[in-house]
């Protein structure tokens, strides 16, 4: 009796048992969230993992991140949504993306996450503004914030007697003479098989040729692309090309990787990239000078080239699925809620989201000496007002991927300045009759 006893106990136990499993199962759904970024470099990848993502599948052991690095964002996010399909998170290019991507149906409004979870409070105001349309719809969470600089080889330089140049007539003559003394050439920026990377010499000389006031101007509508100041961006950049300083006329030809390779190893002096490139110096053993990057015109002063480093969508799918939804807010939301994050980053050399910290943690962190250095340069220029527009952030998305496209054309002589600047024009007041260029500071 008691062994039929215990046996009906089990029984029943089983019973009660299997319908509370099969209930959390329900409740406990597995869940893949798939997250796009061009952002691939090792160090980066490491405070992502760690900070990110690892505490974050800690919390919820249900979901699967499918991590998708790609080199070329812009166009993989474009082709992929495009055929009605994507990841679900995307950190993309920046506002002007943002915007763009929001404006044709394939993201979603992100205003209810940024209000639940408050990034409004800790994200620069500059920074939200540039990435929400004229109906007041946030339609991506700013990423980081990054400018364009100038570098050095500091022994190369210190060999030969030369200094970090602040004119564009400087530049010029130290060109001829780190020629004369038979590098390859003075820099090589490599735009194979990504051409956008000429978007970062473009957005140089929107703000240390053209200057803040005439680039707010062509946006806005008060110049055009014809303009002496703005037309100078582009033949500046194809006298650069002709005179070889950047490369010898073979840019788009030339990877970024080996690009930047030549400069690790001296057979190039000098680089221009944006702050990321602090890390990479460090992790390759090159002691460098960093500095703002030339002015190019007389009367407009050395500026950073500031941006927002890249935007935060979700894809317009995910609307379907309220749980995954949730899940990707929680996910950014710790991007901006960990301070440890903030400086690991810094200290690392990277990069750091557009989120206004206490300085008492800057001040403490352990941070390599070019990275104090750098953060001292862009922190002057900013309290100054020194600071231009990056294309990536400012200028409507249209018109900056055919800039950047159309660039290798126009500096072998294949596209004629006139017909380059008219496509840009037709595009722009197109953009600004449908509120689509994005907010300039």
């Amino acid at each position: 009796m008691k062994k039929l006893t215990a046996l009906f106990l089990t029984m029943v136990m089983v019973m009660t048992i299997l319908p509370m499993m099969a209930f959390a199962g329900e409740e406990q759904r597995q869940i893949v969230i798939s997250w796009m970024d061009d952002r691939t470099g090792e160090d980066g990848q490491y405070l992502r993992d760690e900070f990110v993502i690892k505490p974050f599948l800690e919390k919820h052991p249900n979901v699967t991140i499918d991590w998708q690095p790609t080199q070329d964002i812009t166009k993989q996010v474009k082709i992929a949504l495009g055929a009605g399909q994507g990841p679900d998170l995307m950190s993309i290019d920046g506002p002007s993306d943002a915007l763009e991507l929001y404006e044709s149906g394939r993201t979603i409004g992100l205003n209810e996450a940024v209000e639940k979870y408050g990034w409004d409070k800790v994200i620069y105001d500059w920074a939200l503004d540039v990435a929400t349309d004229k109906n007041g719809v946030i339609t991506g969470v700013p990423a980081q914030y990054e400018g364009m600089l100038f570098y050095g080889n500091k022994e190369i330089m210190d060999a030969h007697g030369w200094k970090m140049p602040t004119t564009y007539e400087e530049l010029k003559t130290l060109a001829t003479e780190i020629r004369e003394a038979g590098f390859v050439a003075p820099m090589i920026l490599g735009t194979s098989t990504i051409p956008r990377r000429n978007e970062w010499w473009y957005s140089t000389l929107f703000g240390n040729y053209a200057g803040r006031e005439a680039t707010k101007d062509l946006l806005e509508g008060r110049k055009t692309f014809f303009d002496p100041e703005i037309k100078g961006v582009f033949t500046t950049y194809k006298e650069m090309f002709d005179l070889g300083i950047n490369g010898n006329q073979d840019t788009f030809a030339v990877t970024l990787a080996d690009g930047r390779a030549m400069y690790y190893s001296g057979m190039t002096v000098l680089v221009m990239e944006g702050d990321w490139f602090v890390d990479n110096g460090v992790q390759n053993g090159v002691d460098q000078y960093v500095t703002l990057p030339p002015s190019f015109r007389e009367g407009v002063p050395q500026s950073y080239a500031l941006s927002v480093g890249g935007c935060y969508v979700v894809n317009k799918a995910v609307e379907d699925d309220p749980e995954k939804l949730e899940l990707i807010y929680e996910l950014l939301d710790i991007l901006y809620s960990r301070p440890d994050l903030y400086v690991a980053s810094l200290e690392a050399g990277g990069q750091v989201n557009c989120i206004d910290v206490d300085q008492a943690l800057i001040d403490n962190a352990n941070l390599l000496e070019p990275v104090k250095e750098k953060l001292k340069i862009t922190d002057a220029a900013m309290e100054a007002g020194n600071v231009g527009h990056c294309t990536w952030t400012f200028f409507p998305q249209d018109v900056r991927i055919y800039m950047y496209e159309k660039a290798d054309e126009y500096l072998i002589g294949d596209l004629s300045l006139e017909d380059y600047l008219q496509a840009m024009q037709d595009m722009l007041d197109k953009d600004i009759a449908e509120g689509k260029v994005p907010p300039v500071m």
